[in-house]
């Protein structure tokens, strides 16, 4: 039985959602938050780079408390996930596994971080 190389992909949207909500306006704020380089955030962000270690531990550092699986997936190497428009191949399974901003808002844990509603805006 031949067996495929896995590799992890970021769910881009969730990850965009996330931080949104936490509050971080720019891919440098990110960044920051996260340790790593803003130029590291945009090449996973465009799937031009595949996370790391360090991209994946600041991400769950900086979006807490998000897990592993909301951020990430793990998929065959050669599989195109649904979350990356130029590699997109379609399939209803991979939609029916993302989850949703308003899936997780159901969660205890995000109620309690703010992360179920939108970032208040201090100027208000």
């Amino acid at each position: 039985m031949l067996r495929m190389p896995h590799t992890i992909r970021l769910r881009t949207d969730m990850f965009a959602r996330a931080a949104k909500l936490a509050g971080f306006r720019s891919d440098y704020g990110l960044a920051k938050a996260m340790d790593v380089n803003r130029s590291t955030v945009a090449r996973v962000g465009s799937g031009e780079l595949q996370p790391g270690p360090a991209f994946i531990g600041g991400a769950l550092v900086a979006l807490a408390p998000m897990r592993f699986d909301d951020l990430f997936e793990v998929v065959p190497a050669s599989t195109p996930t649904a979350d990356h428009p130029k590699e997109r191949q379609g399939s209803a399974d991979q939609h029916t596994r993302h989850r949703t901003v308003h899936d997780l808002a159901g969660r205890p844990e995000l109620r309690r971080t703010g992360l179920a509603s939108p970032p208040r805006s201090h100027l208000a």
